[in-house]
């Protein structure tokens, strides 16, 4: 119960859903999904997912002095009623779920691992340590995995390649002026999530995204 209530109450703060509460003979295993249908927000990894999966860690070991491991990655899966009509479930279902049990259950974890997905859409946010590649079902190719860190603290935190944004998609924005903001596609989206970690002037334009 305790475990439940750690978990819930981080997941339901952060616009997440309980798909599974799991104990058995092996433990106890959850699985909350972030981004279902009425409940997505603008930057939902950076914003709402990664944070609340930090938190859990960290909730269950301070708070009750459990250790856990996470796996988490960002992707489409199949979300919806698998079974037959006497017995069925909401499920969510994929490779992206299958990478996460991966990720959950490597050697290599030593708290949380996730997927270059999540750390695509989030490295403006949080620092990454990189722990190799892992071959997973359902992808051609190896998948980079790495250890999410403390948040960005600053402008200067981030890495060289981007704090290059500015000097680059400056002139750009004034030159196409604020109501022309949707035809510069990828520049503005880098802005947003830049605006996001520095909170300076350019954060008005947070309501456009």
């Amino acid at each position: 119960d305790a475990v439940m209530k750690e978990v819930c109450d981080v997941i339901e703060d952060n616009r997440g859903h309980l798909r599974q509460f799991i104990r058995d003979d092996k433990g106890v295993v959850l699985i909350a999904t972030f981004g279902l249908r009425g409940s997505t927000t603008p930057n939902m990894v950076a914003a709402c997912a990664l944070p609340a999966t930090q938190l859990v860690h960290d909730r269950l070991r301070d708070n009750l002095g459990i250790e856990c491991c996470i796996g988490a990655t960002y992707g489409p899966v199949y979300c919806g009623v698998v079974g037959g009509v006497r017995r069925h479930e909401y499920a969510a279902i994929g490779p992206n779920v299958n990478l996460a049990a991966r990720l959950m259950a490597s050697k290599q974890n030593k708290g949380i691992l996730v997927s270059d997905k999540v750390k695509d859409a989030s490295d403006l946010k949080y620092h990454f340590k990189s722990y190799g590649s892992v071959a997973a079902k359902g992808y051609a190719n190896p998948i980079p995995i790495y250890e999410p860190g403390k948040r960005v603290a600053s402008y200067d935190e981030l890495p060289e390649e981007k704090r290059n944004w500015k000097d680059a998609t400056l002139p750009a924005l004034k030159e196409a002026g604020i109501h022309k903001l949707d035809r510069l596609g990828p520049v503005v989206r880098e802005i947003f999530q830049t605006c996001a970690v520095l909170g300076d002037e350019f954060q008005l334009f947070d309501v456009y995204r």
